[in-house]
């Protein structure tokens, strides 16, 4: 049984020596273990004596600070072992302090600062450093303020330097990054350097040995692993080989690398802090190999330790938590030392924040074997860590206090003697504990994976144990004494490391329960909206330009003055040409006149039969009077008006204003600018380039919007209208028009008729309106309403919103994740590829959620719901349904009524409720897969009791009895425990076990 003892709480004569304590360091001498701690800011050193792991260290000696230049980081130490039990206790983080170091003899005895390394040799502003030896030569590495660059040095026997090289990760850091923490590991005959830098947030790799030093490889912020300020390095040794362990600062951390023998990482594990633990932000860690198995003491910012070890397979287990009391100084952990001596572990922890050094004894118990392996897998009587891997195995712990770990397949666990703790996996079918002892053993669901509390549990008690759900994974515990376990005795407390290297894809492993989205939030009618449409520049007045230049009632051609002039054509088919700067004000009469402005504003007036009328660049009126008439706008903000006839119209740049009167049969250019053009009737129409109204109140219309925000409305039937390229609003008549948004946010309207609308590339809004429409949303994440009538509706590409509303309406979601209201009517809805929601609303309807994890409810009615592949949850809703989940991991709930559910391939869960009020249902499922599917009826009651083949008590409890039928088994329910049957199941395909149950 492993043990923590508090010891002591070490106190040097000065307070000053024990605070704020920034690095400690074990010396094994030929007199015995010395402990040396430092003390930040002024560098003061003392040293204590071990005595064993039981007994207070003894304090020896302590040592004035030393006077430094530059403070470039917290004072850290490294010992350099010298001749006749000599050491040098260097000093990195201040400027030149490895110039000079403090000796210490066998004793502890700290006998003054004497020469180290001479200047010229090294860096003064050395702030990591660490020793190795290779091939019997002993090296240096050293990383310094502000650079992420590692040198190596050769030491010499008169602790001389010799530059060996140096290196530099690759890539861009932040500025001020630097190594802060460096461990080395031999493997075979090569020799590997591991670096944290926190501001750089970045884990290196660097190759070392007599020819150099070399970048191999990195870590870098990038990682998916969840590692940000990484700030410590540890390697270990297990017998089940080489690992590094790295803390996070900012991540709250720590992280498990399995060492390959080039070098390499890969990653074992990843845990963060959590209300279980204490190290919040992983300030200071120390390990302790002890045969064969490592034990890793890590303290944070929040005033305690947590003691760690590693299973086979190079996961965290959790053994112990000590939070800090007024005995011991634990608040902000600042440093931690630990060594093994005699059994035990000597433990010694230093606060930033409170004043001396706590000694901890941790008593690992008889350390046994750690062992990883499938099939049958056996302990000892010592203190085993037992791995179950594969498709089936079975641990038998035997005595001693064995953690057990099932980490895949079906496994079952029995502990045996001892106080022992059982580990179900997230990637195991079904654990079964056979032993579990309430009082002694300990059951730790951490491995769960995205299972982080009871709350995600269905427990259920058993009266042998208790029966846990978690996801997929079944969990049948067994009690010693034969006795039930309720389920006030789960807690969280269960929940001893927050994992987050699970090696799974959380999307895929479960499927989500969907809540019922509802009736579609949908946005109102569309109505007219500018669109970015500013409107034309006020018309200048009619001028008054003096007495007219009158002509004859013949064929007249006319020119007015520079100064300009009113021209009357009068009869014939005249020409009147306007003044080139000046305005004018013509008016051709009757004939087929052609009357030209200048570049003023100018007026003009075509009268009756067929004229041309060019306005010029400025702000002009065109009327042509009666007459098939065509009329250039030019240039400026124009008024066209067309009259009676077949008129071409054409208002070029600017923001022009075209009406026709009339019977209609119109062409009519907005051309460049934002543009108002107001149509008869069967005209033609297109805006051009910039922010158009277009409106036609009836006819059979041709219109395109073209570039920019256009608003059309139109009237009469059979119009087809394009919106072009812009955002659109779009409203058609009362016939059947054929409506297409183009490119652009689109809010499309048919209105009456059976209207076809193709919303385009966009992410538009559709109503059909009153008709049959067929409605199209094509690219973009489209709301399409059938509204009124027999309705077709096709989401295309893109997240869709999609409702049918009244009548029978045919719906397909296509690609995208969707959502599909059927509503009133006979529906047919099809959700498409993607994790889409079909809903059908009132009435007997045809639902199928395609490919995809989808969300499928028949609402009201006798309902066909279909799931297709991927894991779906289908809903019948109210009515006698017909449910088909298809491939993949389906959740079928029938709802109210008599309902027939289909499984189909994969394993299922059949969801059952109980009747409304005081009735009956039968439902049937026909293809029911002992061990793969689950029949669900927590919904009924969590207080349910099994009662085999046994009658109904009556006695006031909800109870659920099995029949054998000769076709099937039938699951018997008395939701209000009258005595009496309120829900029958027929379960068809196979043999049916209890423990295919959850409630």
């Amino acid at each position: 049984m492993a043990i923590l003892r508090y010891i002591a709480t070490l106190l040097s004569k000065r307070a000053e020596y024990s605070t704020n304590i920034t690095d400690m360091e074990l010396v094994d001498t030929a007199k015995g273990t010395i402990l040396v701690a430092i003390s930040n800011k002024g560098a003061g050193l003392t040293s204590y004596a071990l005595d064993g792991a039981d007994r207070s260290a003894n304090g020896v000696n302590r040592e004035a600070p030393v006077s430094y230049g530059t403070y470039y980081s917290a004072p850290k130490l490294e010992v350099i072992a010298c001749d006749n039990d000599v050491f040098k206790i260097a000093i990195t983080g201040q400027q030149g302090s490895l110039q000079s170091a403090l000796e210490m003899s066998g004793d502890g005895k700290l006998n003054g600062y004497g020469r180290l390394f001479p200047a010229s040799q090294v860096p003064s502003n050395v702030v990591t450093m660490e020793t190795v030896v290779i091939e019997g030569t002993d090296y240096l590495l050293a990383g310094t303020d502000g650079s992420m660059m590692l040198r190596l040095y050769r030491m010499n026997d008169n602790l001389s330097l010799t530059r060996m090289g140096a290196a530099v990760p690759g890539g861009k850091f932040a500025p001020d990054s630097e190594h802060v923490d460096i461990d080395v590991v031999t493997m075979g005959s090569r020799t590997f350097a591991y670096t944290a830098s926190s501001q750089g947030n970045f884990i290196s790799i660097f190759e070392v040995g007599a020819g150099g030093i070399s970048y191999k490889s990195g870590i870098n912020a990038h990682n998916t692993i969840g590692i940000a300020a990484p700030r410590d390095v540890e390697a270990v040794q297990t017998d089940n080989g080489r690992f590094l362990i790295v803390t996070g600062g900012n991540s709250d951390s720590l992280t498990i690398f399995r060492l390959s023998s080039s070098g390499g990482l890969s990653l074992a594990d990843h845990v963060v802090d959590s209300q279980t633990t204490r190290f919040d932000a992983a300030t200071a860690i120390a390990t302790v190999e002890m045969e064969g198995r490592v034990y890793i003491f890590v303290g944070g910012a929040d005033d305690g330790i947590s003691i760690l070890t590693l299973d086979g397979q190079g996961r965290l287990l959790l053994l112990d938590v000590l939070v800090d009391t007024a005995d011991m100084a634990l608040a902000d952990v600042s440093a931690i030392e630990a060594k093994a001596i005699g059994g035990k572990i000597a433990l010694f922890v230093a606060s930033a924040s409170e004043t001396g050094i706590t000694q901890l004894s941790y008593d690992p118990g008889q350390i046994g074997v750690s062992r990883v392996g499938t099939g049958w897998l056996g302990g000892t009587s010592q203190d085993d860590i037992l791995v179950a891997t594969g498709s089936s195995s079975h641990i038998a712990g035997g005595n001693g206090d064995d953690i057990l770990i099932a980490r895949s397949g079906a496994v079952t666990l029995h502990g045996g003697g001892g106080r022992d703790v059982f580990v179900p996996g997230h990637d195991t079918r079904l654990v079964t504990i056979l032993d579990f002892h309430s009082g002694l053993d300990r059951l730790d669901l951490s491995e769960l994976a995205y299972i982080r509390s009871v709350q995600q549990l269905k427990i259920f008690p058993t009266a042998t144990g208790a029966l846990l759900v978690a996801g997929e994974v079944r969990i049948e515990i067994r009690t010693v004494n034969g006795k039930s376990l309720p389920m006030s005795f789960f807690t969280d407390d269960m929940f001893k490391l927050a994992h987050y290297a699970n090696d799974i894809d959380y999307s895929d492993l479960v499927t989500p329960v969907k809540p019922d989205p509802g009736a579609p939030s949908v946005p109102s009618t569309p109505n007219p909206t500018p669109g970015g449409y500013t409107g034309p520049a006020a018309l200048p007045a009619k001028p008054y330009l003096g007495k007219a230049i009158e002509g004859t009632h013949g064929s007249d051609k006319l020119l007015a003055p520079a100064k300009g002039a009113t021209i009357k054509g009068h009869g014939g088919h005249d020409r009147l040409i306007g003044a080139g700067s000046s305005r004018n004000v013509l008016d051709g009469g009757t004939g087929s006149d052609t009357l030209i402005g200048g570049r003023a504003s100018d007026y003009l007036f075509g009268g009756s039969y067929s004229d041309s009328l060019i306005g010029g660049s400025g702000h002009d009126y065109l009327n042509g009077g009666d007459g098939n008439d065509t009329m250039i706008g030019g240039g400026g903000d124009d008024r066209l008006l067309g009259g009676a006839g077949r008129n071409k119209l054409f208002g070029q740049s600017g923001n022009d204003v075209i009406i026709v009167t009339g019977k209609g049969g119109n062409s009519i250019l907005g051309h460049d600018g934002n543009d108002s053009l107001r149509g008869a009737g069967n005209d033609t129409i297109l805006g051009g380039n910039g922010h158009d109204r277009i409106v036609v109140k009836g006819g059979a219309n041709r219109i395109t919007g073209n570039n920019g925000n256009d608003l059309i409305q139109v009237g009469g039937g059979k119009n087809v209208v394009s919106g072009g390229n812009g955002s659109d609003t779009i409203a058609g008549g009362n016939g059947a028009d054929r409506v297409s948004g183009g490119t652009g946010d689109d809010r499309m309207q048919g209105r009456g008729g059976h209207d076809t609308l193709v919303a385009d590339d966009g992410d538009d809004i559709v109503y059909g309106g009153t008709g049959s429409d067929r409605l199209s949303g094509n690219n973009g994440n489209d709301r399409i309403f059938g509204e009124d009538g027999n309705d077709t509706l096709n989401g295309g590409n893109g997240h869709d919103v999609l409702g049918g509303n009244g009548g029978n309406d045919r719906i397909q979601g296509s690609d995208g994740d969707d959502r599909l209201f059927g509503n009133d009517g006979l529906d047919y809805l099809v959700g498409g590829n993607g994790n889409d929601t079909v809903l059908g609303g009132d009435g007997d309807d045809r639902l199928n959620g395609a490919p995809g994890r989808d969300v499928v409810d028949g609402g009201s009615g006798n309902d066909l719901v279909s799931g297709s592949s991927g894991a779906d949850l289908l809903r019948g809703g109210s009515g006698k349904d017909l449910l088909n989940g298809g491939s993949g991991d389906d959740t079928l709930e029938g709802g109210n009524g008599n309902d027939t559910l289909i499984g189909s391939a994969g394993a299922d869960v059949f969801v059952f409720h109980a009747p409304p009020g005081n009735g009956f249902e039968h439902d049937k499922i026909m293809d029911f897969r002992s061990g793969h599917d689950v029949i669900d009826l927590s919904e009924i009651t969590r207080a349910l009791v099994w009662m085999d083949g046994a009658n109904f008590t009556g006695s006031g409890r909800a109870e659920v009895r099995m029949r054998n039928l000769e076709n099937c088994a039938r699951l018997l329910v008395d939701v209000d425990g009258d005595g009496t049957t309120d829900l029958a199941i027929d379960i068809y395909g196979g043999r049916f076990s209890p423990f295919d149950l959850l409630y």
